[in-house]
């Protein structure tokens, strides 16, 4: 399902905005009509949907289709349904946005122009919440986190890592770093990709102007699932915490690594996330672990070669 797109108008993007959305219609109908009214900037407004299109009002999706790349996609996924976005991005620029948010008309032209720096890879902007208007994501040293603490002073960071709710990356960065990485399955894509954009010698900005609110829609996405599969969910989550954390344990440094498992282990108990032990979770959980261990000593090996 695409909308027809001239070769001219292709030709004449600056950015790409890339909105991967499940059975969040009303949510999603709102973001879209705030990416079309940004000015100043040659854009393309991607949608890749997983939601079934019995949902969908007819009108609503007559309007989507003409005002966007529409894409409909059965294959569940947050980073598959990205990384089609991405190949599919005809921009110098591609902005990940969620598909509950709210911003104002010189968002893009922002994203665009922190990108003029060519050593700049990524650019995460401000966001907002209900009942926080002070939110905004900044460096804390002691961790290498993003963290929620309201900063006014800071316009302008260098960070460690981004999420991906209001977060843009130079397309060459992206192609050469191959995406989100789509062995995660629930959690740690986006921060995985933004670290390795930082691997491939790119750096990773935080701007305070490049403001939105997010809704933080309880319906659709990950909150959809149902009780039945809750506890899988959270192993699913540990698995993908303990792939993270080994895959870039050479970033985090080794004498922070024992402390991020650990501080996932006990986020995760102190939640009550993880119910019971069951032994095939176990195995799973291991067996990310090492797979997240052997990718970085491959990694380590692509990039310092004499060392073989």
């Amino acid at each position: 399902e695409i909308c027809n797109m001239s070769a001219k108008a292709a030709k004449n993007v600056r950015i790409s905005a890339v909105i991967a959305t499940l059975n969040r219609i009303p949510y999603l109908m709102n973001t879209l009509r705030d990416c079309n009214r940004q000015r100043g900037i040659k854009k393309e407004i991607i949608v890749v949907d997983q939601t079934p299109l019995r949902n969908w009002n007819r009108r609503k999706l007559e309007w989507v289709r003409k005002n966007c790349r529409y894409y409909h996609r059965a294959q569940k996924g947050v980073s598959a349904a990205r990384n089609f976005g991405i190949r599919q991005a005809k921009g110098d620029v591609v902005l990940f946005l969620d598909d509950d948010v709210a911003f104002g008309k010189s968002l893009f032209q922002i994203h665009w122009e922190s990108h003029k720096d060519p050593n700049v890879g990524g650019v995460l902007g401000l966001i907002l919440e209900k009942g926080d208007k002070s939110r905004k994501a900044v460096f804390r040293k002691w961790s290498k986190r993003l963290e929620a603490k309201p900063l006014h002073h800071k316009e302008k960071k260098e960070i460690f890592w981004a999420p991906s709710g209001n977060t843009s990356y130079k397309k060459e960065a992206l192609l050469k770093t191959k995406g989100f990485d789509e062995k995660f399955k629930v959690t740690c894509e986006d921060s995985d990709l933004s670290l390795q954009i930082r691997r491939a010698n790119w750096r990773l900005l935080y701007i305070k102007k490049a403001e939105i609110f997010h809704h933080a829609a309880q319906q659709g996405g990950l909150e959809q699932r149902n009780n039945k599969i809750e506890e899988t969910v959270k192993w699913l989550k540990l698995q993908d915490n303990a792939y993270y954390y080994f895959k870039n344990q050479e970033l985090f440094g080794k004498k922070r690594i024992a402390y991020q498992i650990w501080i996932t282990i006990r986020m995760y108990l102190i939640n009550k996330q993880l119910m019971i032990l069951r032994k095939h979770y176990l195995l799973k959980f291991i067996q990310n672990w090492c797979r997240g261990y052997k990718k970085a000593q491959k990694l380590g090996n692509q990039r310092n070669p004499s060392a073989k």
